[in-house]
C-alpha cells in the first residue's frame, strides 16, 4: 500500500486468514507415508480441475495462512484476496481452470509462493528449522504428493538465498553489483532445481519471471523508498531491467509500478506522455497490463490536473485491454477516482448497522456519524483474527497523538463474525473508545460500497463526512509520514490556517 522497507516487502503483504494446526513432524515420520497414501487414494476419482491440499495432523496450535494475490499486487484499489479459511477440516479443495499462484505460510512466518495446477494433490507438514544449540526457530512447510515440487521450490529457495537491502548513502553501483550476483545465484538455484525435480514449462517460466522481476523491483527500491533520488541513477543502471511478462509472478506488478513511477521525472505531470508512449512502444498483454496499472496509479494519486486525460483513457481502454480482470480493475480505478469528496449515499447510511462497544445497542451508520457531527474522521477497519490489523494497532499511538492534535477522531469498525471475539480482542488491545462492530458483514452495504476486499483498511472523512481518502495510509508508525501527506493534501491545501477540517 505505502512504501515499506525491503524486509517489510518480503514479509507483510496484507491480511492473513487463520487455519489452525499443530504438528511436530519428527513424530509423524512413521505415519507420514501411510497418511499420504490414503489421501491420494481418496482423491483419485475427483475432478481434474480440483486441487487438494491436506494437512497431516489432527492437533491444533500452529496457524497456516493461504492467500491469493490479485493481478495488480499491492495497489490500494485492488489488493490481495483471501482465498480460504480452514478451521478443523483436514483438507481443502480449490477449483482451478488454469495455473494459479497462491501464498502460504505458518502463522507469523514469511509467506512463500506455491504454483498450483489443475489436478494437483498434495499434503503438507509444518516443520521447524533447528538452530545450532538444538532449539527450534522458524516454522516452514514441506509438501508431498503430485506436483509437490511446484510447492516446495520457493520455500527451499528462500531458505537458502536472500536479497540484499540498500542503505541510504550506499554506492548504487555496488548495490547493483551485489543484486546482480544474487540474481545469478537465484537463477542457478532454479536451474539445479529443474534438473532434480519434475516441473512443468509453465512453472519454469513463472519461476524465471519471479526472480527477474524481483531483481528489477529491488533495483528501483532505493528510489521508491526515497533513499536515493532519480538524479543519482548511475549510467546503465537499468540496462538489464527488462520486465518479464507473467502476471502470476509476485513481483511483476511491483516491477511494473516502479517502472511507471520512474518512467520520467515528475511522473504525475506527464500522464498523456507516459500513456501514449506505452501504446506506441508496447504490445500484447504486457501493454494491456502497463496501461491498466498506469490508470490505477494515476487514479490512486487523486490529482485533478489530468482529470480529462485520465477519464478519456479510461473510456477508451477497451481498445487495448481485453482481459476482463484488467477491465474490472480499470472500472474500479475510475470509481475510486470519481468517488472521492462524496458522502456515503443514503442507501449505505440507513442500511448499514453497527454495535457501539459502550452501549451494545445497534445503530445505523447515519446515527453513528451524527455523533461526530462537524468532526473529521479516520476510520480503521479491522478484525480480531487479522494479524496485520492488530500489529498496526499496537504501533498506532504516535498516529493517535498526531490525529488528536489535528482534531481528527480515530474510529474503529470491526468486521468480526463473532461479537465475543470482537469484545475480547478490543479489551486486549485497549481500544474500547470509538469502537464499533459492523453487523451482517456478508451483506453489508458499507463494505459493498467500499469494495472492501482486504483489511486493514483506512478511510479519511472531512468534517462534512465527505470521503477524502478511500484507502488512507495505515496507523502504524512507519506510515505516519504518508498519513500526514494525505491529510495535508486532502484537508490543508485550501485551509492552511484552519484546524477544523
Amino acid at each position: 500500500m505505502t512504501q515499506m522497507t525491503a524486509d517489510k516487502q518480503n514479509t507483510d503483504f496484507e491480511t492473513r486468514i487463520i487455519i489452525n494446526i499443530k504438528m511436530k513432524c519428527s513424530r509423524l515420520k512413521i505415519l507420514l507415508m501411510v497418511a499420504l497414501l490414503l489421501f491420494v487414494c481418496n482423491i483419485n476419482a475427483a475432478s481434474e480441475d480440483n486441487v487438494f491440499i491436506k494437512r497431516l495432523s489432527s492437533n491444533e496450535s500452529i496457524s497456516v495462512s493461504f492467500w491469493k494475490p490479485s493481478a495488480f499486487g499491492d495497489n490500494r484499489i485492488l489488493s490481495r484476496q483471501f482465498i480460504s479459511h480452514q478451521s478443523n477440516d483436514s483438507a481443502m479443495t480449490f477449483n482451478l481452470a488454469s495455473p494459479k499462484v497462491y501464498e502460504v505460510a505458518p502463522f507469523y512466518s514469511t509467506f512463500r509462493s506455491i504454483y498450483m495446477t489443475p489436478g494437483d494433490s498434495v499434503a503438507y507438514c509444518v516443520k521447524q528449522d533447528e538452530s545450532k544449540n538444538g532449539e527450534y526457530n522458524k516454522y516452514y512447510l514441506e509438501f508431498y504428493g503430485k506436483n509437490a515440487a511446484h510447492y516446495n521450490y520457493d520455500i527451499l529457495r528462500n531458505k537458502e538465498l536472500q536479497w540484499t537491502s540498500y542503505k541510504k548513502g550506499d554506492s548504487l553501483e555496488e548495490y547493483k553489483r551485489t543484486l546482480l550476483a544474487q540474481y545469478n545465484a537465484h537463477m542457478n538455484f532454479l536451474s539445479d532445481y529443474i534438473q532434480k525435480h519434475s516441473v512443468s514449462d509453465g512453472f519454469i517460466h513463472w519461476a524465471e519471471a519471479d526472480i527477474k522481476n524481483e531483481y528489477i523491483f529491488r533495483l528501483y527500491l532505493p528510489f521508491s523508498l526515497g533513499d536515493a533520488t532519480i538524479n543519482e541513477i548511475p549510467e546503465n543502471y537499468f540496462s538489464d531491467a527488462k520486465i518479464i511478462d507473467n502476471d502470476l509472478a509476485k513481483y511483476y506488478s511491483s516491477a511494473i509500478q516502479s517502472y511507471i513511477q520512474f518512467y520520467t521525472p515528475d511522473i504525475f505531470s506527464h500522464f498523456k506522455k507516459v500513456y501514449t508512449d506505452f501504446i506506441k512502444n508496447e504490445s500484447g498483454k504486457h501493454r494491456a497490463y502497463l496501461l491498466s496499472s498506469t490508470i490505477g496509479i494515476f487514479a490512486e494519486k487523486q490529482n485533478r490536473s489530468y482529470f480529462n486525460e485520465l477519464l478519456q483513457a479510461i473510456d477508451k481502454a477497451h481498445t487495448y485491454v481485453k482481459d476482463s480482470a484488467y477491465l474490472d480493475f480499470i472500472n474500479k480505478s475510475k470509481k475510486f477516482y470519481l468517488s472521492v469528496n462524496e458522502q456515503f449515499p443514503d442507501s449505505v447510511l440507513l442500511n448499514s448497522f453497527l454495535i457501539p462497544y459502550e452501549k451494545k445497542d445497534t445503530m445505523s451508520l447515519k446515527e453513528v456519524l451524527e455523533m461526530y457531527k462537524d468532526k473529521a474522521l479516520y476510520i480503521d477497519f479491522w478484525a480480531s483474527w487479522c494479524g496485520p490489523c492488530r500489529r498496526d494497532i499496537s504501533q498506532s499511538q504516535l498516529t493517535k497523538n498526531y490525529l488528536d492534535a489535528k482534531q481528527i477522531e480515530y474510529l474503529y469498525i470491526s468486521i468480526d463474525n463473532k461479537e465475543k471475539d470482537w469484545i475480547t480482542s478490543t479489551n486486549e488491545e485497549k481500544i474500547t473508545h470509538n469502537q464499533y462492530l459492523l453487523c451482517d458483514i456478508k451483506n453489508s452495504p458499507l463494505l459493498n460500497y467500499l469494495k472492501m476486499s482486504y483489511i486493514p483498511r483506512y478511510l479519511l472523512l472531512n468534517s462534512k463526512h465527505k470521503i477524502k481518502d478511500f484507502a488512507a495510509p495505515s496507523s502504524s508508525v512507519e506510515n505516519l509520514d504518508a498519513l500526514k501527506e494525505s491529510i495535508k493534501a486532502n484537508f490543508e491545501q485550501n485551509q492552511i490556517h484552519t484546524t477544523n477540517y
